[in-house]
């Protein structure tokens, strides 16, 4: 009786070549998965860093001395009116922006002012509110910044911003408004307007 012919030692061929394909597909994709981690690695070294984060003393001087500006006499309501009057003050070309009170001859008697006053130092009062709570903060300022965007508000406005906030609390707590509460302030509004401008306004 013949024997049969005995396979050489090994897999068959169709098993070696499907093998060899799959190997060839897992590199592939581990080239395509290595250049995008690459890329990520690069991306995130090379943006500029950010402005520093404020300390813990630094939030706790920005809550405490807050609580004491939203506890006067009207509430916020006379520090949103206050806050623009500055701004408008220091940045008279801010006022260009809002239509609905530009043209007003007094838009501080103007109850679109007062209302914007109102619902802008609401949002400042909401932002400061959440300042030991970054991660929630975060989306919610990354949000604002993408509609203030579309309403024409430029990186550098923020400045105008940061500058009018800093002066209406020097004014509102007189001598509470020490150095070191300045400092807290300017921090931590770097860090607000950092996180609305963000990808933004992306060239």
């Amino acid at each position: 009786v013949g024997h049969r012919a005995r396979r050489p030692f090994g897999l068959p061929r169709r098993v070696r070549a499907k093998m060899e394909l799959d190997a060839r597909v897992i590199i592939a994709l581990g080239a395509v998965f290595a250049a995008a981690a690459a890329y990520y690695v690069y991306a995130r070294e090379s943006k500029p860093a950010g402005p520093p984060m404020p300390t813990r003393k630094q939030v706790d001087l920005v809550t405490t001395t807050w609580g004491t500006v939203r506890g006067g006499e009207g509430g916020l309501d006379p520090v949103g009116v206050a806050f623009f009057t500055t701004l408008f003050t220091q940045q008279p070309a801010a006022i260009g922006m809002f239509r609905k009170f530009r043209d007003e001859a007094d838009y501080k008697k103007s109850a679109a002012f007062r209302a914007h006053a109102a619902a802008v130092i609401g949002t400042v009062d909401t932002a400061f509110g959440m300042l030991r709570d970054l991660p929630a903060l975060v989306p919610v300022l990354q949000a604002l910044g993408k509609a203030h965007a579309k309403y024409g508000v430029k990186p550098s406005h923020y400045n105008w911003i940061g500058a009018a906030l800093l002066t209406t609390l020097s004014q509102g707590l007189g001598d509470a408004f020490t150095p070191e509460v300045e400092q807290a302030y300017a921090t931590v509004w770097g860090v607000v307007a950092a996180t609305m401008i963000d990808e933004n306004y992306a060239v």
